[in-house]
């Protein structure tokens, strides 16, 4: 036979007003469960994160900066390389990893670029941070500006996401850029 649980026979297949099966206390428990889980799941969804987000939105500044005084090791701590990592950059169709990524931006700051104008309140625009839990998406218009060593002066719009990762969910705030997209912004009336 079952066993009594609530006024019903646990496992004897007897249901009834007061009583219960297993296949229906267990059924009702995973509902519960997932009710939980889900609610928690809505809640880092429509979390804004405000710290989090203050936290990305001043990284994106600072890559930039370290862009333009050509900080290539800080630029590299400010990425999670590894097999995970992925680039889609300006220049060509190809996805890039880790390595790739470093050897572009090396070559980008070391051989290419002599000068790169950045002005914080001018040169990032639409700055968007979204944040869910330990995971950030920044979007933005990066209007660029440089002199290359061959003098010539490309200007132009970017439209670019960084994704970001909190690496160290303990102490919070360590965030690392996975993966990059820019594309070129159709041209401005």
């Amino acid at each position: 036979m079952g066993r009594k649980y609530g006024g019903g026979v646990v496992g004897s297949g007897r249901t009834g007003l007061g009583q219960l099966t297993a296949k229906s206390f267990i059924s009702g428990l995973v509902s519960l469960l997932s009710l939980s889980g889900c609610h928690r799941h809505t809640q880092t969804l429509n979390d804004t994160f405000p710290t989090k987000q203050k936290q990305v939105q001043e990284l994106v500044y600072q890559i930039y900066e370290n862009f333009v005084s050509k900080n290539t090791e800080a630029l590299e701590k400010m990425h999670f390389f590894s097999e995970k990592f992925s680039k889609f950059d300006v220049m060509g169709n190809d996805l890039l990893d880790s390595d790739k990524t470093k050897h572009t931006e090396h070559q980008a700051v070391a051989e290419f670029i002599q000068e790169f104008r950045f002005d914080r309140k001018k040169n990032i625009e639409n700055l968007k941070v979204s944040v869910f839990g330990d995971t950030a998406i920044a979007t933005f218009l990066l209007h660029y500006d440089a002199v290359l060593k061959n003098g010539q002066n490309p200007k132009g719009i970017l439209r670019s996401t960084l994704v970001f990762v909190d690496t160290d969910a303990k102490r919070s705030g360590e965030w690392k850029i996975v993966h990059e997209h820019f594309s070129m912004s159709p041209a401005m009336p």
